[in-house]
Formats: C-alpha cells, sequence, structure tokens
C-alpha cells in the first residue's frame, strides 16, 4: 500500500475514532447506561460510508420470554473500496400482562414465560427495535464515533496514527518517496500532510533541488 493511500486511511480512522457528540448521547431506559439513537447511527453511516451500507442476513430466535437477533451490517469502505461486514447482535423482552399481585418472585418469572400471558401487540414497534439494536451492536465496531467506549469503565484507548502522528513521521515519508526518486508523490505528500505555509516552501524547495540534481546527472 503506498504512502498516500495510508494518509488516506489515517484521515478516515481519525473519523471513524472520535467521540459522539454529547447532545446525541442519552439513558437507556433504567437509567443504567448510556446509549446511541438509531437515527444518529444511521445518519452516521450515511455521512462517513455515502449511503453505501446496508444490514443482511437478520435473524431471531425465541429464548424463554426474550427474542435474540442478529445481523450482518455491510458497509462500502471509501478509501479501500471494498465492502466489509460487521456482526452484530442485541435481544428484546416480550412483554406480558401483569402478573397477580400475590404472585411471588418466582411466580412472576413463569408468569412472564407464559406466552398465553403476551400482550396482544407485544413485538409491533419491538421487532423493529431489536434490528435497530442489532446494527447499532454492529456499527459499534466500526469506531468510536458509534459508541464503541460508551460505558467501557477501563481506560479508554486513543486511536495514534502512524505516519501524521508528528512532523518527523510525515518527513520520513516523504524522504522515503524521494529516495525512490518518485519527486512528484513526495510533492503531494507533502501538500497533504498540513504543513506550514513556510514549512511547505523549504520542503518544496528540496525537492526542486535534488530533482534539478538528477536531471543534471
Amino acid at each position: 500500500m503506498d504512502a498516500l493511500k495510508k494518509i488516506e486511511l489515517e484521515e478516515f480512522l481519525k473519523k471513524l475514532n472520535q467521540d459522539p457528540p454529547n447532545e446525541h448521547i442519552f439513558k437507556t431506559p433504567d437509567k443504567k447506561a448510556d446509549d446511541l439513537p438509531i437515527s444518529y447511527v444511521e445518519n452516521k453511516l450515511d455521512e462517513l460510508y455515502f449511503g453505501l451500507w446496508g444490514g443482511e442476513d437478520f435473524k431471531t430466535e425465541r429464548i424463554e420470554n426474550e427474542i435474540v437477533g442478529s445481523i450482518k451490517l455491510l458497509v462500502f469502505h471509501p478509501v479501500m473500496e471494498f465492502w466489509q461486514t460487521r456482526p452484530g447482535a442485541a435481544s428484546i423482552q416480550i412483554t406480558v400482562d401483569a402478573a397477580p399481585q400475590n404472585a411471588q418472585n418466582k411466580d412472576r418469572n413463569v408468569w412472564a414465560q407464559d406466552m398465553r400471558n403476551k400482550k396482544p401487540n407485544a413485538l409491533d414497534m419491538a421487532y423493529g427495535k431489536l434490528k435497530a439494536e442489532c446494527i447499532k451492536n454492529a456499527a459499534k465496531s466500526l469506531g468510536k464515533c458509534f459508541g464503541r467506549d460508551l460505558n467501557r469503565k477501563e481506560k479508554k484507548a486513543e486511536y495514534t496514527p502512524q505516519i501524521m502522528a508528528s512532523d518527523k513521521t510525515k518527513l520520513a515519508v516523504i524522504t522515503r518517496a524521494i529516495d525512490e526518486g518518485n519527486y512528484p508523490q513526495a510533492r503531494v505528500l507533502a501538500a497533504k500532510m498540513g504543513f506550514s505555509t513556510e514549512r511547505l516552501k523549504d520542503i518544496n524547495a528540496r525537492i526542486d533541488e535534488l530533482e534539478g540534481t538528477k536531471a543534471q546527472s
């Protein structure tokens, strides 16, 4: 992979690994965790992947009074230009009518698992929510902007670019292109690396000098 492609990848990874804005983070219904709305996740997928994403192979299974689901999230990588797949999984609880007031904890569990007590429209909205939760779960593996680090107690790792980390690493890549005699690429690299105007001028002057020397030899 050439240096230009690596720089594009690093820029894209930087976008993926930005924390989501606080205004889009909300508490789950039980108030125990942070979450992102599906509308934010879908809009972010549209933004970063230019609308080239989708879900396939959505599967569900009932386990007692819950339905578990899984999905494959597909995104078309805008830099590498191939389809990536990320698995996602989630579950929802099937809502039932209230248990009798005199029911004890164990009896309440038995009541909840008896599908004869299911509310008639329990899955009208919940089934769609399950698919959305599966997509959100899959998207988290793409980067922090999709909520990867929400609710993690351990120290959060930060993405560290390899080329764009410092002027030293940037110059090393430009020097490699120069050593290979690829002066046009060296100029393009320098232009993409965010140097100050004066620094960029000095780099281009150095390339001009080396290119002229090579032409005279």
